[in-house]
């Protein structure tokens, strides 16, 4: 089943387009109109839009001839160009002053647990505290590395039995104790604000907030797991 692009800035026909050029190859507007039942003019637009935005580029003119990215590229491209958006928002954010409301965000899937709490970790001007399991931490290691190698307060417990030269390792957290307290294997992590997180079937799923009730709580959660 083609992947949809279409919530990342591709239209539907791009979207088309670009699986068509997965199937068919290197090809022209031709072939792809007729693949798609489409207008030749509406073809070309569809992939000078996918050239535009890197998911294919033009291989040959007169006629003009395209080859899709290829799907993990293009997935990189996209990842890269996400990020570079989120730094750009994350620094004017970081200049605006005012108050708001703080609520919760939920966090499904793996990639957004990691990606928030990787963030967290490398900005964070607070002292860090994070526990979790070897396979979570390991996720986490480049940017607590980063966090630690600057002489930023970072303090790393392991569910479990896990290797102690980890940067930041204080201790370790017998699995039992945290199954019996959170049903599962937590993440948990206080930085300027806090997040919880455990294994579901989807992968890792949690919260991420900075209200000062839910840090409290976070923050209170791993005293209490790390001093048992």
């Amino acid at each position: 089943m083609p992947a949809d692009l279409t919530p990342f800035g591709f239209t539907a026909t791009e979207n088309s387009a670009y699986a068509a050029l997965l199937e068919l190859g290197p090809a022209g507007a031709y072939s792809v109109a007729r693949r798609l039942s489409i207008a030749r003019a509406n073809a070309y637009q569809a992939l000078d839009g996918l050239v535009a935005k890197r998911a294919a580029s033009l291989v040959a003119t007169g006629p003009r001839r395209y080859r899709a990215t290829q799907p993990q590229t293009l997935l990189a491209l996209m990842v890269e160009g996400q990020a570079s958006k989120i730094d750009r928002l994350e620094a004017q954010i970081g200049a605006e002053v005012g108050e708001g409301e703080r609520p919760l965000v939920a966090l499904a899937g793996t990639r957004s647990v990691r990606d928030t709490a990787t963030r967290a970790i490398l900005r964070s001007g607070n002292p860090v505290r994070c526990v979790g399991s070897t396979a979570m931490v390991e996720a986490l290691a480049p940017a607590i590395r980063a966090r630690a190698a600057g002489g930023r307060e970072t303090s790393v417990w392991l569910v479990g039995v896990g290797p102690s030269a980890v940067a930041g390792f204080v201790g370790t957290v017998p699995e039992r104790d945290a199954a019996q307290r959170f049903n599962a294997v937590p993440l948990l992590l206080v930085a300027d604000g806090a997040l919880a997180a455990v294994e579901s079937p989807a992968g890792l799923s949690g919260y991420w907030g900075a209200d000062p009730l839910f840090f409290g709580l976070v923050d209170a959660a791993i005293t209490a797991i790390t001093e048992v």
